[in-house]
């Protein structure tokens, strides 16, 4: 961001389009190693919106249960190897990691750059309170700050939670309500994922033209669109297959549209990335249990009033933030008047 300085909301987009693209092929990867659904290992609600919705699935499941206490039945679950899936994903992670760390320990040397050493001087000066001030994000002005620092708290746990929802219970919802087979489950999660990283990379090409404060409200609005025409479609296998992808297209920007929004009215040191992590990873956390809990007890149906109201709250939350922000404007700008204001003054200091 200190490179890109008021550029940085392209290369931001670009730069996460890899989580994207990696998420598109793992469950390509994972199908192969899943077991089909029977009625022994099915959860109760693929029995109930299922299987039982056939005459053949239901005679299946009374004779499973009837030949449940017999010590062998007549058809055995698949094995289900899964965690293969797991293992390609760390082999492929470890590789490109030593790529890395070769680089770092062929590459390694003295930095003797004077500037540098300054700037390490001065970090290593500076106290606790210091670096957790929030006058350090915006000088003068610690207040404005630290609500701009709420706000964007809440809009990485909504941003990350959103992605979560979809990346951990699209597969089960379309096999638990839809009846699809895992193939087919499995292909819709990664147009979820083809979408969110056409997102991002959109988002790349459309921050050339439109503005941080205009792009974010069309990524919330969009998010919100899709959020609600699959909420009065839940069954429609076509309506979830299309507007999951767009749900991707537009859940996937918000995570780097913040960062680049944010970088736009405040400055963004290291700890207050890390404030945008740690509500991406507490999203994880309880997007994960609150909608896993739900799928449990309820079953799949809550799952799109789910998305539909985080939705609701991004675009909420994208409007409390614009009116915050516009108090002071946007720092760049500022900064050209300032330099603006200041260069009369340098030109005649010059010619005296």
């Amino acid at each position: 961001m200190r490179i890109w300085r008021d550029k940085v909301s392209g290369p931001m987009h670009i730069l996460h389009c890899g989580y994207g693209a990696g998420s598109l092929v793992v469950p390509q990867l994972v199908k192969p190693f899943l077991s089909k659904r029977i009625p022994k290992t099915a959860s109760k609600f693929y029995i109930q919106n299922c299987l039982n919705q056939s005459t053949t699935a239901t005679n299946l499941t009374v004779s499973m249960t009837n030949s449940s206490s017999m010590s062998s039945t007549t058809e055995q679950p698949e094995n289900n190897h899964f965690e293969y899936g797991y293992l390609i994903v760390m082999a492929i992670n470890l590789a490109i990691a030593a790529v890395f760390y070769l680089y770092f320990c062929c590459n390694r040397h003295e930095t003797t750059d004077s500037v540098e050493q300054h700037e390490q001087s001065e970090l290593q000066i500076k106290t606790l309170k210091q670096i957790f001030s929030f006058h350090s994000c915006s000088p003068g002005h610690p207040w404005y700050a630290g609500i701009i620092f709420f706000f964007l708290f809440v809009w990485f746990y909504i941003a990350v939670g959103g992605q979560m929802v979809f990346a951990n219970y699209l597969y089960s919802y379309t096999r638990d309500l839809l009846c699809l087979s895992k193939s087919h489950a499995a292909n819709i999660q990664s147009t979820f994922w083809f979408g969110f990283t056409a997102g991002r990379f959109s988002g790349f090409i459309a921050a050339i033209w439109i503005p941080m404060k205009v792009l974010i409200f069309i990524e919330a609005g969009g998010n919100l669109a899709s959020a609600l025409v699959l909420y009065f479609n839940p069954s429609n296998m076509t309506v979830v297959w299309v507007f999951s992808c767009v749900s991707g297209f537009f859940v996937g920007p918000l995570y780097p549209t913040g960062i680049a929004w944010a970088n736009r009215y405040i400055t963004m040191t290291g700890v207050a990335y890390t404030i945008t992590l740690i509500g991406g990873s507490l999203a994880g956390v309880s997007f994960t249990v609150a909608i896993g809990w739900l799928f449990e007890h309820k079953g799949p149906a809550p799952f799109m009033a789910f998305v539909l109201g985080y939705s609701a709250l991004a675009c909420l939350l994208a409007i409390c933030m614009h009116l915050v922000a516009r108090t002071r404007g946007d720092k760049y700008e500022r900064e050209e008047i300032e330099e603006d204001n200041q260069s009369p003054t340098k030109l005649r200091d010059s010619q005296f």
